[in-house]
């Protein structure tokens, strides 16, 4: 899903938007980021996570980034800002989070018998 819009992305910033495809794309990335933030938000709260208010915090944040270049596309239709935002803050963010926060609280859930 993100390698469609970065893709799209990419042609936008070449000269060539496909704009309502952006559109769509950005729409479903957002619509499983929620959910996918739910349902580890969810997991966290059941096996009782101690650091939950930190991790479902940045899950905020990021998912207000994301929705901001959103909506900002949605007014102006510039693909420089949304993929700086995805090739940039996003890809960033999305590393290290996996990396550290995701995998100490896997690591967590494992423990207490989750799967």
């Amino acid at each position: 899903m993100v390698n469609r819009l970065a893709s799209l992305l990419k042609q936008a910033l070449e000269g060539e938007p496909d704009e309502a495809a952006i559109t769509a794309e950005a729409e479903a990335w957002i619509a499983h980021t929620r959910l996918h933030f739910k349902r580890e938000n969810e997991l966290m709260l059941e096996y009782g996570f101690p650091a939950y208010p930190v991790h479902s915090g940045e899950h905020e944040r990021v998912l207000a980034l994301l929705e901001e270049r959103y909506q900002a596309w949605m007014t102006n239709h510039s693909a420089e800002p949304f993929a700086a935002f995805l090739f940039e803050d996003w890809k960033d963010w999305f590393e290290a989070h996996v990396n550290t926060m995701d995998n100490i609280t896997a690591q967590f859930i494992i423990q207490r018998g989750g799967a």
